[in-house]
């Protein structure tokens, strides 16, 4: 006969998200290593302590535990305002459930915002810098093209000109355009290929 484990909640251990058990007095049942961490509580200390001796919850969250113990619906609530024991405010997006267990009869699941603003920061840099990238090929595409065209009139002038004092003219734009060419291909090697 397989041994049972002496923690009946152990499976919820390898969950990355915080979760907490209550039980209908909202006394707490169990808090997983996630929770002991955002939370910085020990399950051992803590466990049997009332959710209220522990964190200060907003009223709207407390109605909602309430409403999920007399209906049995669950809840999600975002942008949720925990105040610590050391006074520590969490911002956190929260959903509750119903749990059938003779230890628990809620399951509240807790996700720290700023780990969700962080992720969101970092796709909305990488996006930035895409479209950055793209803008800087376009920009070097419609500018390679033109010098390359004023830099092949002037040589084509030059060859028509007759007096050497005119020529020194033409050796401006030439030199000139030769300068943003090497500008747009020192623009390109630091931005990616340009076709």
């Amino acid at each position: 006969m397989p041994e049972h484990s002496a923690n009946p909640f152990a499976g919820l251990d390898l969950l990355s998200s915080a979760v907490v058990l209550l039980d209908t007095r909202l006394v707490i049942r169990y808090l997983n290593p996630a929770a002991e961490n955002l939370l910085e509580i020990s399950n051992k200390v803590f466990t049997g302590c009332p959710l209220e001796g522990v964190m200060e919850c907003p009223p709207r969250l407390l109605a909602a535990l309430d409403s999920v113990l007399n209906q049995g619906w669950g809840y999600t609530g975002q942008k949720i305002g925990l105040r610590l024991v050391g006074g520590e405010v969490l911002q956190l997006n929260c959903t509750v459930n119903p749990v059938d267990s003779p230890e628990a009869s809620l399951l509240v699941e807790l996700w720290p915002i700023d780990q969700q603003l962080r992720a969101t920061r970092e796709e909305r840099l990488v996006e930035q810098q895409q479209a950055s990238r793209e803008l800087i090929r376009n920009l070097v595409h419609e500018i390679k093209n033109p010098l390359g065209g004023i830099r092949g009139a002037a040589q084509l002038l030059e060859r028509e000109l007759n007096q050497p004092g005119l020529r020194e003219y033409t050796q401006v734009i030439i030199k000139e355009t030769d300068r943003l060419q090497d500008l747009m291909r020192r623009l390109c090697s630091v931005h990616g290929k340009v076709a």
